[in-house]
């Protein structure tokens, strides 16, 4: 199995976020059922993804404005499960950026093997419930 750049696997992020609502392209995965539900599937997937060297000011705004769409998408945990599950390193999936899911994987694990013998409850939704 090859593994692709990280400007690659970004590039195929993209893809599969802003392809369109019918029948996928010949060189696209189709869609799934969620991802057909997306609030985010016809806008403009720079939305959800930082361009290279993008100033912190710019990408607050993006980050804002790609959150607020998720807060309305009627899928954002199934769009959070799929970028958690493959690990996607790139973007704004199911309301959070790639350092909050980073954080909630790392928590997740935790979770999974406490050190003191007893369980943790860790929220992974977007909202923080």
């Amino acid at each position: 199995m090859t593994s692709l750049s990280a400007p690659a696997r970004r590039a195929s992020a993209v893809n599969l976020l802003t392809q369109p609502r019918t029948a996928a392209a010949p060189d696209r995965p189709a869609r799934s059922g969620w991802q057909r539900q997306a609030a985010c599937g016809d806008l403009d997937g720079a939305w959800f993804f930082p361009a290279d060297r993008e100033p912190a000011d710019v990408r607050a705004a993006r980050t804002a404005r790609a959150k607020s769409v998720c807060a309305l998408c009627p899928v954002v945990s199934d769009c959070l499960a799929y970028a958690l599950s493959v690990r996607e390193p790139f973007g704004i999936w199911g309301g959070l950026t790639e350092a909050e899911r980073a954080a909630a994987l790392r928590a997740r694990s935790r979770a999974r093997s406490p050190q003191r013998g007893h369980p943790v409850r860790v929220s992974l939704s977007p909202d923080g419930t």
